[in-house]
């Protein structure tokens, strides 16, 4: 393959990708949502394209003359009165379009990697319990709001033009993405609190407890004056609370693996970071970096977001690289991204 498609080109992910594969000596066309400014893309080397997949006449011209399909699915954030029921169609639409044609190009086409999430498991505790733990592409499927029905959905469509027309597909359950500074906001009171009051309102969530409303008040009452301070959550039988999120660019380096790899053709692959992160962990790794104090606080139950990701290791050579020191030194900024 030579020329490849990168559809959410706009997304910190899609970009990284697109910048490994022109690295690499691939042709790139990338796919701009509209709005998008392209201004440090200009001199890329990248031929580039702004629009919807929703148009088809743009789906059918935008993978005309392509190789490979990478369809990044970037979560459309629906303007004011727009329903869960016509963004659902309009990420369904997406999807369908540029599959597809993806098929219509027949042989030409090597490979088409569709994006997917996590929370079509979902691996999201604080809302229904895991079946089991470390969750693989094995535990039953269990979308539980329009996002991950459009991922399911979205995957769903993939397999079908596989299965019917022989489209090489391959699909990403991300989990979690971080990037920039987004990791200085995780490991904190405030999104333990977040999280544990989310709880609450799932009876089958891992977190829901009888006292579970008044620790939220407890903890958010400890730390009103500062809830970014690092928090070193445990439940009360000092178990620690674990989170497992991935970089964008190991997001955009496991696509460019499922791209590859001729193994990775009619499958499903976990990337997320190398292991789940305690937030005792990941709190003093805070602490030191942005020069605060830890909070040590008993949970009245234990949160685990977890995803295993060794299908991916083993099959496809997916080796994520960003671990949360290296994650926290550069959101902090201690060190170049590059390093």
């Amino acid at each position: 393959m030579n020329r490849i498609l990168v559809t959410g080109a706009e997304s910190p992910a899609g970009g990284e990708l697109a910048r490994l594969l022109l690295e690499a000596g691939y042709q790139v066309r990338a796919l701009f949502a509209p709005g998008t400014s392209l201004a440090s893309w200009t001199s890329s080397g990248a031929e580039l394209v702004q629009g919807t997949l929703d148009d088809a006449a743009l789906a059918e011209e935008t993978v005309e003359g392509t190789d490979a399909v990478v369809h990044m699915y970037v979560r459309m954030e629906a303007p004011a009165g727009v329903s869960d029921s016509e963004n659902l169609r309009h990420n369904l639409l997406c999807t369908l379009n540029a599959a597809r044609f993806a098929a219509q190009a027949g042989k030409r086409i090597e490979r088409f990697v569709c994006g997917s999430s996590s929370s079509v498991y979902p691996n999201d505790t604080h809302v229904i319990r895991a079946l089991y733990q470390p969750m693989d592409e094995n535990h039953p499927l269990r979308p539980l709001d329009a996002y991950s029905l459009a991922r399911l959905g979205g995957e769903r469509i993939a397999q079908a033009y596989w299965q019917g027309q022989g489209l090489p597909i391959s699909i990403i359950r991300e989990s979690g993405v971080l990037s920039g500074k987004d990791v200085l906001s995780r490991w904190t009171a405030g999104f333990a609190a977040v999280v544990l009051e989310i709880g609450q309102d799932h009876s089958e969530s891992a977190l829901w407890a009888p006292d579970g409303r008044a620790a939220v008040a407890e903890l958010r009452e400890l730390t009103a004056a500062a809830p970014d301070q690092p928090c070193a959550v445990s439940d009360r039988d000092g178990r620690p609370w674990l989170y497992q999120p991935v970089d964008y660019r190991d997001l955009a380096a496991g696509f460019l693996c499922a791209l590859t790899h001729p193994q990775a053709v009619g499958k499903a692959y976990n990337i997320a970071c190398a292991q789940p992160i305690s937030f005792p962990r990941a709190a003093a790794l805070l602490a030191e970096a942005l020069g605060k104090e830890v909070l040590e606080w008993k949970a009245p139950t234990r949160w685990v977001y977890d995803l295993d990701c060794t299908k991916a290791r083993v099959e496809i050579g997916y080796k994520p690289r960003w671990t949360i020191e290296r994650m926290i030194e550069e959101a902090a900024g201690k060190q170049g991204p590059g390093l």
